[in-house]
């Protein structure tokens, strides 16, 4: 990952720090979708590969602060970058959420790092859940 200016138009991922209220905007000057009512939310652009080509994070500057702030700006801009779903599983998990619990990881647990690792690692582009699933069960090494 590499910082780039503000207002970079050769940015792959664009962050943005911004009121609630100016969410929807952003999202549409982007070709993005945001859904309501998020404090944090990520979009992510795909080619025909299946492979991503660019992100954009949404922060709410007016709603988050500490260590709540810290939580939602890895978890969004961790998802953005390819593992998108929140998982109920482990409460250390930056992917923690369960119902109303989006979790209060300020930064990625040693199995969310494990993860990402593998991720990167194996997977390609446009594979679907049964290669995902197969390579997992021939790679897959839970270390403490």
């Amino acid at each position: 990952i590499q910082l780039l200016p503000d207002s970079s138009e050769t940015a792959t991922m664009k962050v943005y720090f911004a009121p609630l209220q100016d969410f929807a905007k952003i999202a549409r000057r982007n070709n993005a979708t945001y859904k309501r009512g998020n404090w944090g939310y990520f979009w992510m652009f795909w080619d025909d590969k299946n492979a991503i080509t660019s992100t954009i994070v949404l922060l709410a500057s007016d709603k988050l602060a500490g260590n709540q702030l810290k939580h939602f700006a890895f978890e969004e801009i961790t998802q953005s970058l390819g593992l998108a779903e929140d998982s109920d599983e482990f409460r250390d998990s930056i992917f923690y959420s369960r119902g109303g619990d989006g979790g209060d990881a300020t930064r990625p647990s040693p199995l969310d790092l494990q993860v990402l690792a593998w991720f990167y690692q194996q997977i390609q582009p446009g594979d679907n859940r049964k290669a995902v699933s197969e390579k997992f069960d021939k790679t897959w090494k839970l270390t403490n």
